[in-house]
C-alpha cells in the first residue's frame, strides 16, 4: 500500500478504492494497480497465516484431543 505513494503522488482514491467518478478520464499512471495489488497481496498473507497457523495447532496437539474438544481459545485465535 504504502508503494503506490512512491508512484506519482498517491493512489488519488478514496477510502473505497474507487476512481473518482467525476470525469470520464482515468488515472494515467499505475497507481491504482499498485493498491489493489497490494491488497491482493495482503489477503493472500492473511490466508497463508491462517494456514500455518492450523497446521501448528494440528502438529502440537495430543492425539487423543480431537477438533471437536478443542479449547475454544484456539479455535477463536
Amino acid at each position: 500500500m504504502l508503494g503506490s505513494l512512491l508512484v506519482g503522488s498517491g493512489p488519488g482514491t478514496g477510502w473505497t478504492i474507487y476512481p473518482p467518478l467525476r470525469g470520464l478520464v482515468g488515472h494515467t499512471t499505475n497507481r491504482v494497480d499498485i493498491v489493489i495489488f497490494r491488497l491482493h497481496l495482503a489477503g493472500v498473507r492473511s490466508i497463508a497465516g491462517s494456514i500455518n497457523f492450523l497446521c501448528t495447532i494440528n502438529n502440537l496437539k495430543t492425539p487423543t484431543l480431537s477438533w471437536f474438544n478443542m479449547p475454544l481459545f484456539l479455535v477463536s485465535v
